[in-house]
Parts: C-alpha cells; sequence; structure tokens
C-alpha cells in the first residue's frame, strides 16, 4: 500500500547535543600543580621547627612567654614567606601590630583567662586578615572580599592533595615511604629486643621505665606539633600561590538585590517612628511637664535608673546593625546606582539613633560604676558596645559614601580597642579600680567576693586592703590572697617560713611559663606577710560529731 505520508520523517534528537549532533563533554578542570623551589623547602623546616617550639613551649607550658615568643616568631615567618615584593599595606601593617600586642597579653597575665581569650580571638583574626591581604588587598573591603576572606579557610582543606602531592616529588616520595616503612618495620622487632634487654639488667630497666615514664607526654607533644605544622604550611601555601581564589566569576551584588523602594521606606520608616516615640517618652526624667507618663507609683531610683535597659541596648544595636546591613546590600539601587534618599535619611536616623541609645547606656554603666565598683560583665559590656558604636558610624558612612572601605577599618578598630582592654588585664584593671576606690573613700563598702573570684593579677591590689583599719577587710584579705595564690598559681612555690613571724614565703621559678602578673602576684604575696594557716584534724568521726581523740597534733611541733 502505497504511503501518502508527504511529512520528513524526525529522527530521535541527542539529548545534551549541539546542532552537529556531538553530545557536549564538560570541560574537566586542570589540577594545579605548584613547583616548589628551594627556599620553599627552606620555610617549611623553619615552620616544623617554630611549630614544635609554639607545641612545647607554648600549648603544653600554660600559653606565657614561650607561647609569645614562638607566636611573633611563627607570623613573621609567615609573612616573609607570603609577601611579594617586599609590599605592606595599611591593613597587613595595622594588622602585625596587632599581632604583637594581643601576643604579649599572654606574657603580662599568665591565668586571666578572659583577657587570654580576647586576645587569642583578636591574634587569630588578625593573623588571617594580615597573611591573606598581603596578596589580595581586596579582602574585606566589600560583599565579595569577605567571601575570599572566608574561602580562605575551606581553601588549605580543599588543596591539601595537591600541596602534599607537590611537597614529595617523585624522588622525595620514595625516599619518603622508604624510611616510614622502616621505621613501622623495626617497631616489633624493637619490642622484643629491648624486652629481653630489661630482663637481662637492671641498670637498664631503670632508664627504660624512667623514659616511659616521659615518652607518653612527648608522643602527644609531637603529635600535635605535627598538625601545627601542616596547617600552618597548607595555610602559607594556600596564600602564596593564591590557591584561595576562586575560578568562579565574581559575587555580583547588583543582581542579588530584590527589596523595592517603596517596601524599604515602609519597613524602616515604621522601625524609626518607634525609635522617635521612645525618644520622646525619655523627656519624662527630665522635664516635669512630660511625668506624667511615667508608671503610676514610679520612683526616680539612681540605681535602678543606671542598671534598667543596659544589656537589652546590645541587642537593639544588634539588631538595627543587621537592618542596616541588610537594606544597604539588598535594597534596590536607582539608575545612577544610589539608594533612594528616604533611605538613606531613615537608614541614618536609625544609626544616630543607636549610637545615642549606646551613648546612653553606656552613661549609665559609668554612674553605675561609680556607685557600685567594677565587674566583669560591666566592664567587658561596655567595651563591646563601643565597639559595636564603631561598626554603626562605619556603616552611616557608607551610606553617602560607598566607595570607602569604611568596614575594613572599623573592624580594626573594634580589634584595637579589645586588645587594648585585653593589654590593660579586665581583672587587674577591676582589682585595681575596686580598691582603690575603697582605700580613697570614694566606696564606703567593697565587695570581697568578687576580689575571690579574680585571678593573681587582682594580688598586688587586693594586698593593700591587708593593712586598712578595717580589720575584718584586713583579715579577709588575707585569706583571699593565700586562696588566690594556691588556685591560680599552685602551693608548690609556696613554703612556711616559721623562723619569721609564722607566715608564708613563695619563691616563683618559671622560664618558658613565665608571666608577669605570677611575678608580681608572688612579691606581693610575700610582702603581705600572710599568716600561716594550723592545719585542722584530718580524722574526724561523724558518727558522734566528736573529733578522734587518738590522734594527738602536737602545735608546737608544726
Amino acid at each position: 500500500m502505497e504511503n501518502n505520508n508527504n511529512q520528513v520523517p524526525q529522527y530521535p534528537t541527542i539529548p545534551y547535543g549541539n546542532q552537529n549532533g556531538y553530545t557536549q563533554v564538560r570541560k574537566v578542570r586542570e589540577k594545579k600543580k605548584i613547583d616548589f623551589s628551594v627556599s620553599d623547602y627552606i620555610f617549611f623546616g623553619v615552620f616544623a621547627v617554630l611549630s614544635i617550639c609554639l607545641v612545647f613551649f607554648g600549648f603544653f607550658c600554660q600559653m606565657a612567654l614561650g607561647y609569645t615568643l614562638s607566636t611573633i616568631a611563627l607570623v613573621v615567618a609567615l609573612v616573609i614567606y607570603i609577601i611579594k615584593n617586599g609590599k605592606f599595606s595599611f591593613l597587613s601593617v595595622s594588622c602585625l601590630i596587632l599581632i604583637v600586642l594581643s601576643s604579649i597579653v599572654f606574657t603580662l597575665y599568665g591565668n586571666d583567662y578572659i583577657s587570654r581569650f580576647i586576645a587569642f580571638a583578636v591574634l587569630f583574626a588578625s593573623t588571617v586578615i594580615c597573611t591573606t591581604s598581603l596578596t589580595d588587598k581586596t579582602i574585606a573591603d566589600n560583599l565579595d572580599g569577605v567571601f575570599k576572606l572566608i574561602r580562605t579557610f575551606i581553601a588549605p582543606i580543599e588543596n591539601a592533595p595537591t600541596i602534599a602531592k607537590s611537597v614529595l616529588k617523585n624522588d622525595k616520595k620514595k625516599t619518603v615511604l622508604q624510611v616510614g616503612g622502616a621505621v613501622l618495620a623495626v617497631i616489633p622487632v624493637l619490642a622484643i629486643v629491648i624486652s629481653l634487654l630489661v630482663s637481662a639488667d637492671a641498670a637498664f630497666e631503670g632508664l627504660v621505665e624512667k623514659i616511659a615514664s616521659t615518652l607518653g607526654t612527648t608522643v602527644v607533644k609531637l603529635f600535635v606539633s605535627i598538625i601545627v605544622f601542616a596547617g600552618v604550611v597548607l595555610f602559607a601555601v594556600t596564600c602564596k600561590y593564591e590557591l584561595n581564589k576562586s575560578e568562579s566569576k565574581p559575587f555580583q551584588l547588583d543582581k542579588t538585590r530584590f527589596i523595592n523602594t517603596p517596601f524599604a521606606i515602609t519597613f524602616l520608616g515604621l522601625i524609626a517612628l518607634v525609635y522617635l516615640i521612645y525618644m520622646f517618652s525619655q523627656t519624662a526624667y527630665f522635664f516635669s511637664a512630660f511625668s506624667g507618663i511615667l508608671p503610676e507609683g514610679y520612683e526616680f531610683s539612681f540605681s535602678e535608673y543606671a542598671r534598667r535597659g543596659f544589656f537589652e541596648t546590645e541587642a537593639i544595636a544588634f539588631i538595627n546593625l543587621v537592618i542596616m546591613v541588610l537594606s544597604v546590600w539588598l535594597v534596590i539601587r536607582r539608575d545612577n546606582g544610589t539608594l533612594n534618599p528616604v533611605i538613606k535619611g531613615v537608614l541614618t536616623f536609625i544609626g544616630v539613633f543607636t549610637i545615642l541609645f549606646i551613648a546612653t547606656a553606656i552613661s549609665k554603666m559609668v554612674m553605675y560604676i561609680d556607685e557600685y565598683g567594677l565587674t566583669v560583665l560591666r566592664l567587658c559590656t561596655s567595651a563591646f558596645m563601643l565597639a559595636t558604636a564603631i561598626v554603626i558610624i562605619a556603616f552611616i558612612i557608607r551610606v553617602f559614601k560607598p566607595e570607602l572601605k569604611t568596614i575594613k577599618y572599623a573592624v580594626l578598630i573594634s580589634m584595637l580597642i579589645f586588645t587594648v582592654l585585653s593589654l590593660f588585664g579586665i581583672e587587674r584593671t577591676i582589682a585595681d579600680y575596686n580598691v582603690n576606690a575603697y582605700l580613697n573613700g570614694k566606696h564606703e563598702n567593697i565587695d570581697m567576693y568578687t576580689l575571690g573570684e579574680l585571678s593573681d593579677s587582682a594580688i598586688p591590689y587586693i594586698a593593700k586592703l591587708t593593712k586598712c583599719d578595717d580589720e575584718f577587710i584586713s583579715q579577709y584579705a588575707n585569706e583571699i590572697i593565700y586562696d588566690l595564690y594556691d588556685w591560680t598559681i599552685g602551693t608548690e612555690h609556696v613554703i612556711y617560713d616559721a623562723a619569721e613571724m609564722d607566715t608564708y614565703k613563695a619563691e616563683y621559678v618559671a622560664t618558658a611559663d613565665f608571666s608577669l602578673s605570677e611575678y608580681f602576684a608572688t612579691k606581693a604575696f610575700n610582702d603581705a606577710g600572710v599568716p600561716y594557716r594550723y592545719p585542722e584534724v584530718e580524722d574526724y568521726d561523724y558518727s558522734f560529731d566528736q573529733p578522734i581523740e587518738d590522734d594527738y597534733v602536737d602545735w608546737d611541733e608544726v
């Protein structure tokens, strides 16, 4: 039968094919290859030595003088290895200064853990920003720069196999494998030989026992050193050879903006209106004409006024900062690339209100401190709010001058604030202020419990209270001094001096774990002349609630 269908037969199409019928093959990503020079391997050796020093004299040695010197040396080696053509930027130099200052904190304060934690956070952030900015000056300039900085933490892990293969070239790889195989093969042989030698000789047995007693800790230290060394090498190579740069297109913020101007103006305007009403309500404290808006029966209390709302301020400041950031990044711009003037005005009002709100809260806290003294929470929150105000000021400037890199410098100033705070010593500052305020008559009372919760850096100031007129305070201060020295430094340094006035003396001997706070605490401990505490009877019959008479304590022989 004849086919009258004149349609051209349709051939099946090839999925994912081009017009010629060939299947498109995805381009394979080329693996990066690194040709290390002799200088690279020399620096790897330096990194290995400094990593061992950092672990042995830093991490496992109270993180004091040894940690400070090892950290500064390691950062300097990183900078020399990474930098190209000897060019430093303002950001890298500023971070280098912060690194040195924050490292010194560990030598100044051996047991002020809050100051040390703040210093460690600044030290870590400054090191990452400094080393990364040596090869890329756009770090933290804008949103894309922030993503680059975040990628710096991921890139070393991604490039670890490539770096390892590049470090161990074919000839070196064979040598390493042969050495590693020999070490593994000799372990069972050595185990048999050493056990036989131990059985054959008592002197060798004592030597092996002495080595074994310290070998466990040494093995742990070496294992941690290897981990630190690997991390340092991966990070250094990633920064020097710019392996942290993504091959994808830079982040285009214009394509992600989706918030329209009417929505933004309404949203921000309502928030600004609430803040305006709040500012109006504050006039009730200062003008009698507005006192009627206060709650019925409200009595103006100094302590309540100074304390109320302080900690809520930081939450409001954080919310406003997030609102300002999202508005700058997500609101659709005009044709000339700028924000709507109304949005700029509202954002400026919210920012200024936040700064005034923070300033009011800080002034309240200053009044509260003048009346009741310093605590860790009062000091740290005040510094944190000051840093928040700096960042908000930077965003206000950025609203009108988006080309200025204000956020980067605001972060630097914020880190400087916390560095200065840790350099002064949080717990040292608290003891200094509270003790002097009491002795000078500014405060009628002093919170001895707060002093007893501080570290060894407070001992020199608490020692001043041992000579005050109040006998209770003086005796209490002696007890606190002994307890703080016992808890933070240790009684192994304490010697009972029976020949002189029945007091305690202390000898502080330290090398890599030396810290100035422990040195001055020991000196103040000796100068205070803490009375000796006679031992109590430890054996006690709890069934009759009477001390056991069998054990006689001759107090003259103690």
